[in-house]
């Protein structure tokens, strides 16, 4: 059977809510690379239906789908980002998955991102505060957001400039930064 026809079939069983064999046959349609068959074998995964719940399962099959431009499983990516879910804690990767699922004007991921952008701008203010005492984290927050447009206009200058001065106190990841 073709992935698609794999894909098709799953979602039969699934709406019968016959969820262990709709989750085997989107899993044999993803191992074909069939992108929507990823996004929902991973929604299987987060939300335990036909399998125990596994966060890390379900990241990996969301991030494998993102990345192949599957709007849905972009923001479901970057709400796993925010709330560590299947992963460590990371708002920039979220912000980042936010914006591209909203570039794709999904509803979801463009309620996702203007939130987003509405927390990052508070947060690049609080940045903003703490730069006068030379803070290196403080400085290498504010080089990313600077680099990345994350709560302000992307400033490569900006960027160079406090990613710099992390990377002088010693920031090893100020320094990683700057290589890249």
């Amino acid at each position: 059977m073709k992935a698609e026809e794999l894909f098709d079939l799953g979602l039969r069983h699934y709406t019968k809510k016959e969820y262990p064999r709709a989750l085997a046959l989107f899993e044999e349609a993803a191992e074909h690379g069939h992108v929507p068959a990823m996004l929902w074998s991973g929604v299987c995964y987060d939300f335990a239906l036909g399998a125990r719940q596994d966060y890390k399962k379900a990241f990996d099959l969301y991030a494998r789908a993102a990345e192949a431009g599957n709007a849905e499983a972009q923001w479901r990516l970057g709400y796993f980002y925010l709330y560590a879910q299947g992963t460590a804690y990371d708002p920039a990767s979220a912000y980042l998955w936010f914006e591209r699922s909203a570039k794709q004007k999904d509803q979801m991921g463009k309620q996702l991102f203007a939130q987003a952008q509405e927390e990052a701008e508070w947060r690049y203010r609080e940045l903003l505060a703490l730069l006068p005492n030379r803070d290196p984290a403080a400085l290498y927050a504010a080089g990313l957001c600077c680099k990345y447009g994350i709560g302000t206009e992307k400033d490569a200058e900006k960027a160079k400039l406090y990613l710099s001065r992390a990377a002088e106190a010693g920031y090893a990841p100020a320094e990683r930064a700057l290589r890249e």
